[in-house]
């Protein structure tokens, strides 16, 4: 827990996302409102909710006294309370519509099982030695709208859910942990842990992954100051989960070493960044962190300085990595 409350505080990269929706209306008082106009915004536009599991839209009027109502259009794929729960029933899509006033919006819900997952949104290739367990990346101001599509995603890799947790400054963390006995890993993941970050405005969401190692020195500085060994461990891990473009390293504006990498292909909404950082162990050991990011290679970033690198990537991971855990 101590990684993820310092990585919360320290690690927010600059990312805003705008979320916006739209909506129309139902129980008008018969006329009982002289051209009072409501507005109405409905949250998220797009649900996606497992079978037997629930999704909750978030419905804001003006007036704020404004009455409104929920609508399934097909009640056998998905319900929705008066509460603006959805629950889905089985797979497949419909719509909600929620009305106030005059004003009508809605909502694309669609249901699915673990099996019907959409696997281009995996990262990681597996293995057969079981280095590479591919997570399930999704559009940042949508995290806290597909937990359940995620808890699913992930365990369908062979990743454990371990909590949601709260920060200090209300954000919140799900947590996801390669299978271990609480003292050491028990299996050969260069990766032992996922959190998805997620804020009350939706703004500065982002992933990060825990490599399970930790090094006596700081492989992200060596990696930057030229060090070709760091640069092929590091480089060859973000290539290993799809980070094999834009490649390059420097300094974040606080001072500390970084690397960069790219998806660029992989994802329809556009490019995403890799962003392999160092913390520090209470008994003085550095470890690695992957923040990953929906960010173009051109987008600003909190790196105050940038040079581009070219190693030779061959993905061959340190012995020390699967083992010193």
């Amino acid at each position: 827990m101590t990684k993820k409350i310092l990585l919360a505080l320290t690690a927010l990269a600059a990312l805003t996302l705008s979320f916006s929706s739209c909506k129309k209306d139902n129980k008008g008082g018969n006329g009982n409102n002289p051209k009072t106009d409501v507005k109405l915004r409905v949250e998220p536009k797009e649900v996606k909710v497992m079978v037997g599991k629930t999704a909750e839209l978030t419905v804001a009027v003006e007036p704020a006294d404004t009455k409104y109502t929920f609508e399934s259009a097909n009640a056998d794929i998905a319900t929705v309370s008066d509460k603006g729960v959805i629950t889905g029933v089985k797979v497949g899509k419909t719509v909600i519509s929620v009305k106030a006033g005059d004003v009508t919006k809605t909502a694309d819900v669609e249901v699915i099982d673990a099996g019907n997952l959409d696997e281009s949104r995996f990262i990681g290739t597996s293995d057969e030695k079981g280095y590479i367990a591919p997570f399930y990346i999704v559009e940042a101001e949508k995290i806290p709208d597909l937990k359940e599509v995620i808890k699913a995603a992930n365990e369908s890799k062979g990743w454990t859910f371990d909590e949601e947790f709260t920060m200090k400054n209300g954000g919140k963390g799900l947590d996801y942990v390669a299978p271990n006995d609480g003292k050491s890993y028990t299996d050969n993941r260069i990766i032992g842990e996922v959190v998805y970050y997620f804020f009350p405005d939706k703004d500065g969401n982002f992933i990060m992954a825990f490599m399970k190692g930790s090094f006596d020195e700081d492989k992200v500085q060596k990696a930057v100051d030229g060090d070709e060994e760091a640069q092929q461990l590091l480089f060859g891990v973000a290539a290993a989960y799809g980070f094999d473009k834009e490649l390059g390293g420097g300094t974040l504006e606080g001072g500390a070493p970084c690397l960069v990498a790219y998806n660029m292909d992989q994802f329809p909404e556009g490019p995403y960044e890799m962003m392999v950082r160092s913390g520090k162990t209470d008994d003085g050991k550095y470890y690695v962190m992957l923040q990953i990011l929906q960010r173009a290679p051109q987008a600003q970033s909190s790196l105050a300085q940038r040079t581009p690198m070219m190693p030779e990537i061959k993905f061959a991971p340190s012995h020390m990595l699967i083992s010193n855990r």
